[in-house]
């Protein structure tokens, strides 16, 4: 019985300093590396909750994923694009990760791509994406960017998740829990959500978002068993079948808030374009209903005269399998080809 009793002690020993000195040098590898965790890239933003930090910028991604990436961010919280000398900024590109593209350097997201062929196109555009923004926070940061620019065009790339995202107020629990959120309520009404939290459940979430921030390795392994455990349960959204009732609970939420940013762009004198993400994921549930919302966009752009940038479309009708690689592998953001592919597309339906 002594020698359990020291065998489990050494064994507490042991493992208490192989996770210190893992910490260490994970916490050595990360700032070494200029890995920036998600949340670092953000500052709070009232009524749109969290926006692109000013003046920021490090490295997203790492060893451990797909993509290892430069991101930098200017005076106004937009993300750096390169720049056209012979024109003006006449285009706000804005959206969610999609448009932000973290994924890929500054000077390789399709915003930059575009701006690079401005002698041949006419078109400098500024990157206005933020992660994890739906709708109504694209709508509350649309406003927020108005207030240093004119533009002829706005172009809103909406990613399939962003219907469901409406409705939510949590749509990414941590992130609202520390920044809040924008709710567009109506045209003259867009309040700040910001939920109100015990101590306990603040120091939680400051403490899962320093690990994010600071231990790369250990928060992508935490991300890899809590994808594994999504995965495998049956429960989760991503077996989720939506049924009709609900389906139009989204769409008609959109119709309510696509309406009300036209209202704004046209305010501004500007031309609202909505551009919608392909879904090329099988396994993924909003493809399976993608036809339910193509129909009903294309209905309410008819209605509001709306401007389709037709990416769904192309890709639908590609021969090409290789047009449809335009994702990261493992991961639902376009890698460096799909970057290159969006471009093409805005410069051709823009001319």
């Amino acid at each position: 019985m002594k020698n359990v009793i020291i065998f489990i002690n050494k064994s507490i020993i042991i493992s208490i300093i192989t996770l210190f000195f893992f910490l260490i040098i994970d916490i050595v590898i990360t700032n070494s590396l200029n890995i920036r965790g998600f949340s670092k890239f953000y500052e709070s933003h009232n009524p749109t909750g969290y926006v692109n930090k000013k003046n920021f910028d490090g490295y997203y991604g790492g060893f451990l994923h797909e993509f290892y990436s430069y991101v930098t961010i200017d005076q106004n919280n937009n993300r750096n694009s390169s720049i056209c000398k012979k024109i003006d900024i006449n285009t706000l590109i804005i959206g969610d990760s999609i448009t932000a593209g973290f994924e890929v350097n500054d000077d390789e997201t399709f915003i930059s791509l575009i701006n690079k062929n401005c002698n041949n196109n006419n078109i400098h555009a500024i990157n206005g994406g933020v992660r994890g923004h739906d709708t109504n926070q694209v709508i509350s940061n649309y406003l927020r960017i108005i207030k240093n620019y004119n533009f002829k065009n706005v172009i809103y790339i909406i990613s399939f998740n962003d219907f469901h995202e409406n409705l939510i107020d949590y749509h990414y629990l941590n992130m609202v829990k520390k920044f809040g959120r924008a709710k567009v309520n109506s045209f003259d009404d867009i309040s700040f959500f910001k939920p109100k939290i015990s101590y306990y459940e603040k120091k939680y979430h400051q403490i899962r978002i320093f690990i994010s921030d600071n231990f790369y390795i250990l928060s992508r392994l935490i991300a890899i068993i809590e994808n594994y455990l999504e995965i495998h349960n049956k429960t989760s959204h991503l077996y989720y079948t939506y049924n009709v009732d609900e389906t139009k609970i989204r769409l008609k939420t959109f119709e309510k808030l696509i309406k009300i940013f036209k209202k704004y762009t046209l305010e501004n004198n500007s031309i609202l374009h909505l551009g919608i993400v392909p879904c090329t994921f099988e396994n993924n549930i909003l493809c399976k209903n993608i036809n339910n919302y193509e129909e009903y966009i294309k209905f309410i752009s008819k209605e509001i005269d709306l401007n389709i940038v037709p990416f769904v479309e192309i890709f639908k009708n590609s021969n090409n399998s290789n047009e449809k690689r335009i994702f990261f592998k493992n991961d639902g953001h376009l890698n460096k080809y799909g970057h290159e592919i969006f471009s093409k597309i805005l410069e051709k339906h823009l001319n």
